[in-house]
């Protein structure tokens, strides 16, 4: 399928799509787990990126990475002028709930596309499942990676917000 006929039908299929090169991958609903976890994630970032004059979004927001690759991440903090009302080209956090269906995309595919872009300054992923984390962290010299588990705080740091990651998790 070629960008334009997947743009032109994305907007009435009853189905959220991502756009690969070519390829067209449907994606499937989530959890409660995973739908509750992003939801902590959001509630927990919205008010200060808000105050900062940026911008929260959540999955239903496409961003487009390239030419030719579309995703939908779980979250995203835009602060630049990124004014488009469909799809964002300048996020400076993107986050993935990870589940067991999308976690080898997420920490491979995606991680790769997500800070190839020069807006993005953290690339965040929480696993659905148990208190885990990892990030992406741009510095001087490329992507510093730090993980979690179990516990701890991670930053959110463009949004000004850091995330207890055994909160996030406590009840679900």
């Amino acid at each position: 399928m070629s960008v334009e006929d997947y743009l032109r039908s994305e907007a009435c299929s009853p189905v959220k799509r991502e756009y690969v090169r070519g390829t067209v991958r449907a994606l499937a609903g989530a959890s409660e787990r995973h739908n509750r976890l992003a939801g902590r994630i959001y509630a927990r970032l919205l008010s200060t990126a808000e105050a900062r004059g940026c911008r929260f979004l959540i999955s239903d927001m496409r961003l487009r990475v390239s030419e030719d690759v579309y995703y939908y991440p779980d979250v995203m903090v835009v602060c630049a002028a990124d004014r488009g009302s469909y799809e964002k080209r300048e996020p400076w956090v993107v986050i993935e709930v990870l589940s067991p269906s999308t976690r080898a995309v997420d920490e491979g595919e995606k991680r790769l596309a997500y800070t190839g872009l020069k807006s993005v300054e953290a690339y965040l992923l929480f696993d659905s499942m148990h208190p885990w984390a990892a990030g992406y962290y741009r510095t001087p010299t490329g992507f510093e990676e730090r993980r979690w588990a179990g516990g701890g705080e991670i930053e959110a740091r463009c949004a000004g917000v850091v995330l207890d990651l055994e909160e996030l998790h406590r009840g679900l």
